[in-house]
């Protein structure tokens, strides 16, 4: 039994071992962001206005809202009293007035891959054949150069932080057990 749980405890601390890459922490937070809406959503509580980025693909979320006749695109404000009529729109410049879904954080803002899901919907809606907005509102070339760039930060810290638990609990498996 002992060999076994070693064995076992050794195939997990391989697995763990693997580094975040852009690919995988992307893939990695948007099934945390869906297994949240999904049980908010078993469990009868009211959905969140950002969770239908992560229950479906942006590019069909955004073509299921323009079939439906909903053009909205998201918009964001963040910061300490940050307020609904705050919301400035992500990643996409329009000139005059559009329809928004205003999302609110206070202190503590969302991760990268939030704000490249909620980038990717609004380009995607944007690029729907009857957005009624065509003409006044184009995507910012700035986030789509620097897509990729997002994530850097928070992959080095989220590795920094997996291997310091690879140490502890290395440093813990050294240790006898003495129940």
């Amino acid at each position: 039994m002992k060999f076994l749980f070693s064995l076992v405890a050794v195939l997990f601390l391989a697995a763990c071992q693997q580094p975040y890459t852009v690919a995988n922490w992307e893939e990695q937070m948007a099934v945390h962001f869906k297994k949240s809406a999904s049980a908010r959503q078993r469990a009868g509580k009211e959905l969140q206005p950002w969770d239908n980025l992560f229950l479906q693909k942006p590019q069909s979320y955004a073509a299921s809202e323009a079939a439906a006749g909903r053009y909205a695109i998201y918009s964001i404000a963040m910061g300490y009293g940050a307020e609904e009529k705050d919301a400035q729109i992500f990643g996409v410049d329009c000139a005059g007035q559009v329809e928004t879904v205003p999302l609110v954080f206070g202190c503590v803002p969302p991760g990268s891959v939030f704000f490249k899901r909620v980038f990717d919907y609004n380009a995607a809606m944007l690029a729907q054949p009857d957005f009624p907005h065509a003409a006044a509102c184009k995507v910012n070339e700035k986030f789509t150069a620097d897509a990729l760039k997002w994530f850097s930060q928070e992959i080095e810290s989220a590795n920094k932080e997996r291997a310091e638990n690879i140490e502890k609990w290395r440093k813990a498996e050294k240790r006898s057990y003495n129940p």
